[in-house]
């Protein structure tokens, strides 16, 4: 688990509506990083080959998702340097306990950057066709233990 506090920024969580947040990360250099999630019931994707594939891996159609908007904890312009410290796990541990706080079964998110698919790779999540990632929040608790 990830110090927070050794990485010198706080986080303030701004509700945008009842089933999303906004988050942003102030550094104490002054940079500022955000991140969204939207939560909703996963019959959202009923469209979707993702849907069928998700009820086989055991939630149902009514079961919350939490679907990570966007994800920038450095900055949406971070330099490298800035990169690879700790703010994007410490980021996603809050949004992880937020989600299990909520009664969000799985983590879903889409994305084309190499760093960002990398960087859920490593955190578990499962690559699901065409950019898409989700994890079952069962495996993201042990992340955090």
């Amino acid at each position: 688990m990830v110090d927070a506090n050794a990485l010198k920024f706080n986080v303030t969580r701004v509700p945008v509506t009842k089933n999303s947040i906004d988050y942003v990360l102030h550094f104490s250099d002054g940079r500022l990083g955000k991140a969204g999630i939207v939560l909703f019931p996963t019959h959202f994707f009923d469209y979707s080959n993702i849907y069928e594939h998700l009820l086989e891996k055991g939630l149902k159609p009514d079961s919350t998702l939490t679907f990570i908007n966007s994800f920038y904890p450095n900055g949406e312009f971070a330099k490298e340097e800035c990169m690879r410290k700790g703010a994007g796990s410490a980021f996603l541990e809050l949004i992880i306990k937020d989600s299990a706080d909520w009664g969000s079964e799985v983590l879903y998110c889409s994305t084309a950057s190499k760093s960002m698919a990398s960087f859920l790779q490593k955190k578990g999540f499962t690559w699901y066709a065409d950019e898409r990632y989700y994890n079952l929040l069962t495996n993201c608790i042990c992340l955090l233990k």
